[in-house]
């Protein structure tokens, strides 16, 4: 249904280094937000991500689980494409950026 999409949330505990992460390694683009900011927004292509810090920004409880939830593993994975796959993975390599799979 044209409209519609699935944006994830990363919470991270750095802004700025995930902004530098996501713009300067995997040649993300700031869409709203940025290093300083509480909650920001990046994007390639059709994909988007909202990335924010934990600064109470939602309900007692929803914030209380997220605070729970900060610094353990996650099951989450995050799975590029690209037409110019080989070309990123060389740029993501070149640019410090781990490669799992």
């Amino acid at each position: 249904m044209a409209g519609w999409g699935v944006i994830p949330a990363l919470r991270v505990e750095n802004m700025a280094e995930a902004i530098d992460y996501y713009t300067r390694v995997l040649g993300f683009t700031i869409r709203r937000g940025g290093p300083g900011e509480e909650h920001s927004a990046v994007m390639r292509g059709d994909a988007h991500l909202m990335i924010e810090r934990l600064a109470g920004l939602y309900s007692e409880g929803y914030n209380a689980a997220l605070a729970a939830r900060m610094g353990q593993r996650s099951p989450v994975a995050l799975y590029i494409e690209a037409e110019d796959l080989a070309e990123m993975y060389e740029a993501v390599r070149s640019a410090g950026g781990s490669i799992i799979d």
